[in-house]
């Protein structure tokens, strides 16, 4: 990804969780953000028009939106899609750009540095006896990957867990906890621009895809 967003004014939105994270860039920095346990619903328009103001700022004076794509809580990733969705089709934003990113890929990103020389792997919850994993590979590429690890067959090395979303009561107790760097999403992009992607639109992770039952009478009856 090229260094453009490190130049004006961006939104930044990230909501994941189990925080809601709103914030303001200026030339790649926090211009000022503020996290939200609040409930998703309650702080998302109210948040943003906050921050808005401290800063004396207007939507259309900014560059564009940088959005979190998860993994983490399907309703505030849902309602936070909807939610610039919403504004990319106004007119007055047609001079929008909108970058994303994987929250996950993020918080790999923020334990390792230019000098790692061997893979990383870091997990988040995802289902009752999976979870989500990102691994850092280090060579020339220095990419990162996304899959996903049963709990029953982990590595010999508990795999640190970073909790996104709202399911960390589901995770086993000798599992190594990691915190989420919200305060260091700027320093961590700038590090690492691979983890920014364009994008027309906010479109969610998902580690598979939908799986849908064919629809027949039978599951259905008529009362």
């Amino acid at each position: 990804m090229d260094k453009g967003w490190q130049d004006g004014d961006w939104l930044l939105l990230d909501a994941a969780g189990p925080e809601l994270v709103l914030g303001l860039l200026r030339d790649g920095r926090w211009l000022n953000y503020e996290t939200h346990a609040d409930g998703f619903i309650e702080s998302l328009q109210k948040g943003v028009e906050a921050i808005l103001a401290k800063a004396s700022i207007n939507l259309q004076s900014l560059h564009g939106i940088v959005f979190a794509t998860g993994p983490g809580s399907t309703l505030g990733l849902r309602l936070a899609a909807m939610f610039v969705r919403t504004l990319l089709q106004l007119p007055e934003l047609r001079h929008w750009r909108c970058l994303t990113y994987n929250n996950l890929e993020l918080a790999c990103a923020a334990e390792v540095d230019s000098t790692q020389s061997k893979p990383f792997q870091i997990g988040a919850p995802w289902r009752k006896n999976r979870l989500h994993r990102a691994t850092f590979n280090p060579g020339d590429s220095r990419s990162f990957a996304l899959d996903t690890v049963d709990l029953d067959n982990s590595q010999p090395t508990p795999l640190p867990v970073v909790v996104l979303g709202n399911r960390a009561s589901t995770l086993p107790a000798d599992l190594p906890s990691l915190a989420y760097p919200s305060d260091r999403i700027p320093e961590i992009l700038a590090d690492w621009p691979v983890l920014l992607k364009e994008a027309a639109q906010p479109d969610l992770y998902s580690a598979e895809d939908p799986d849908f039952a064919r629809w027949t009478s039978s599951r259905h009856p008529q009362k």
